[in-house]
């Protein structure tokens, strides 16, 4: 049950392609650098591209937090 949990969560539902990937992993340098509001653009670009890649929407939350956008 415990690795049925982790595999939903941490692994994206469906296969990412490469370009999609660059784009994510772009964010998320972004976003460990404190520029923010590139992350997010690049969130979004994910987003755009695959609607239903949810590490990206994961993302996005996690940034409207930090700003204080999010309870």
């Amino acid at each position: 049950v415990q690795a049925e949990r982790f595999l939903d969560f941490y692994m994206p539902k469906s296969e990412i392609d490469l370009k999609l990937n660059k784009l994510y992993q772009t964010g998320r340098t972004a976003e460990s650098r404190g520029d923010y509001p590139t992350a997010e653009r690049m969130y979004n670009a994910c987003i755009a591209m695959a609607s239903d890649f949810e590490w990206a929407y994961q993302s996005l939350a996690r940034l409207k937090r930090l700003g204080g956008e999010l309870g």
